[in-house]
C-alpha cells in the first residue's frame, strides 16, 4: 500500500559544513549542506481539491549533502511524497 502526499516547499537554507573523507570530499574545500522545509499543501487549486479535503496536518524538514541534489527543490515548488507501507 502507498500513500502520496502532496507538500509544498516553504524554505531551503544553505548551512557550510566540514568536508566528509568518506564521500571522497577534499578537506581543503568548503562544503555546503542544504536545509529543505517542506509543508503539508492545504491550498484548494483544480488540481488538488479532493487531496486537500482530507489533507492532515504536517512538516518534513531533510538536510540534502549531495551536490548533485542540491537545487532540485526550491521554495514555492510542489512536492509529492510517497509513503510505502512495507
Amino acid at each position: 500500500m502507498s500513500i502520496v502526499a502532496k507538500f509544498k516547499c516553504t524554505y531551503v537554507k544553505q548551512i557550510e559544513r566540514m568536508p566528509d573523507p568518506a564521500l571522497s570530499e577534499r578537506q581543503d574545500n568548503v562544503c555546503y549542506s542544504e536545509i529543505v522545509h517542506l509543508d503539508a499543501f492545504t491550498g484548494v487549486d483544480e488540481d488538488n481539491v479532493e487531496w486537500a479535503r482530507f489533507t492532515p496536518s504536517g512538516t518534513i524538514e531533510m538536510t540534502i549533502d549531495n551536490p548533485g541534489a542540491q537545487g532540485q527543490i526550491r521554495p514555492g515548488q510542489m512536492v509529492s511524497v510517497v509513503l510505502t507501507v512495507d
